[in-house]
């Protein structure tokens, strides 16, 4: 193991997938990561 895959090792990611319109999908992605999470905890 490096320095690397010990940083790794102590984190998690994860993958949602849910149905959204396209076009609210860009919008969304023009917002930042906070509106992303904001909208994925409403949903989720």
């Amino acid at each position: 193991m490096n320095e690397y895959t010990n940083a790794l090792s102590d984190s998690v990611m994860w993958q949602l997938s849910f149905q959204m319109a396209e076009k609210e999908a860009e919008k969304l992605s023009t917002q930042g990561p906070q509106a992303l999470k904001k909208k994925v905890c409403r949903r989720t």
